[in-house]
């Protein structure tokens, strides 16, 4: 007997959840050409969107670019070179707050944190 995954049942219940959770972050991303490409996208439950967001540290777009994700033509390059050669550092929006740039005494101690 085969065990069952939580993949393995209720897309006819999942699907709908999941569509409505996409069309969320499709709207808190707010890329004019990835919200067009969904035809129910003004259908979208927008009941407390404004509580969630990225964070003001960088922008969505510093992380797309960092990431080489492409929601407009679906893209992505896949993360096994990035992991192999390295991740690199996405700079803050407000280079002064930085800390990977301006390091404390106590980070300057601990190297690698």
């Amino acid at each position: 007997m085969k065990i069952a995954k939580f993949w393995d049942y209720q897309w006819g219940k999942r699907f709908p959840i999941m569509f409505r959770s996409t069309r969320r972050i499709r709207h808190k991303v707010g890329i004019a050409e990835v919200l067009a490409q969904d035809p129910k996208i003004n259908e979208t439950e927008l009941t407390e969107l404004a509580r969630y967001g990225p964070g003001t540290k960088r922008t969505v777009g510093q992380y797309l670019k960092y990431a080489g994700l492409d929601l407009v033509k679906k893209k992505s390059p896949g993360a096994c070179r990035q992991v192999r050669d390295g991740l690199k550092h996405v700079p803050w929006s407000d280079p002064a707050e930085d800390p990977l740039l301006h390091p404390t005494r106590d980070q300057q101690r601990r190297p690698g944190r």
